[in-house]
């Protein structure tokens, strides 16, 4: 948080998304990822401004 971009893990089993809340700006997301296990990351969608939260949402 407090930059424009970023990156993401996630640990376990699912299907996720990242939302950056951007300041100043709508939020943006990235696309859903479905993972068996593992750990796999997702690029935070860039923010003109500075990224004010980052939140995961599980399908």
């Amino acid at each position: 948080m407090g930059s424009t971009s970023g990156t993401a893990w996630c640990t376990g089993s699912g299907t996720w998304r990242v939302k950056a809340v951007c300041d100043y700006e709508s939020d943006k997301y990235s696309g859903w990822i479905t993972q068996n296990s593992g750990t796999k990351y997702a690029t935070v969608p860039q923010c003109t401004f500075n990224i004010e939260n980052i939140i995961f949402e599980v399908q």
